[in-house]
């Protein structure tokens, strides 16, 4: 089982996970960056992908991207897509970016994870993208999703279990 992650005297950031844990967190990790990475992006205008934008960036079908990337002004589409435009690009490179350094830490052979504050800070993010994730993929958005009705179900306690690991590097973070 996971042990709480710690800051050491020297400013690390210091947990532990089991070899499943960490099975688990890698595939994870990469679902996630399959979903985030452009079906288009070969294709790309190659000025807009020097400067970050995309020529046209309509919003997400998928009900877990629209989690991972809301629109930014609800109700004035046009605004939302001129935004979307600008700032997506951007914003899936950085999820990415994030789940592929984790990943590369979590293939190491050992159990104890080591990371700089920066990293920390980064897990706690990824953590958060794939807590979104995983609870659209649930319903736990849904308007008329009820909390009392929560499931035993094996995605419910990865879940759980996502917002505990979360927790525990943000609570090592800030002490």
């Amino acid at each position: 089982m996971a042990e709480p992650f710690e800051l050491t005297s020297n400013g690390q950031v210091v947990g532990v996970l089991e070899p499943t844990e960490k099975i688990v967190l890698v595939e994870l990790l990469n679902q996630l960056t399959q979903l985030l990475t452009p079906e288009d992006e070969e294709h790309l205008d190659p000025l807009a992908q020097e400067v970050g934008i995309g020529t046209e960036t309509p919003e997400p079908t998928d009900p877990v991207l629209k989690r991972l990337l809301p629109n930014a002004y609800r109700f004035d589409p046009e605004k939302a897509n001129e935004f979307r435009r600008y700032t997506e690009r951007d914003l899936r490179v950085g999820k990415i970016s994030r789940a592929k350094a984790m990943v590369s830490i979590l293939r190491a052979d050992d159990d104890e994870i080591t990371l700089t504050r920066e990293q920390a800070e980064a897990w706690a993010m990824s953590l958060a993208d794939l807590r979104v994730a995983l609870g659209a993929k649930l319903g736990l958005f849904d308007a008329t999703h009820d909390d009392s009705l929560k499931s035993e179900s094996p995605e419910q306690s990865v879940y759980d279990w996502l917002t505990w690991l979360q927790g525990s590097v943000i609570e090592a973070i800030q002490s």
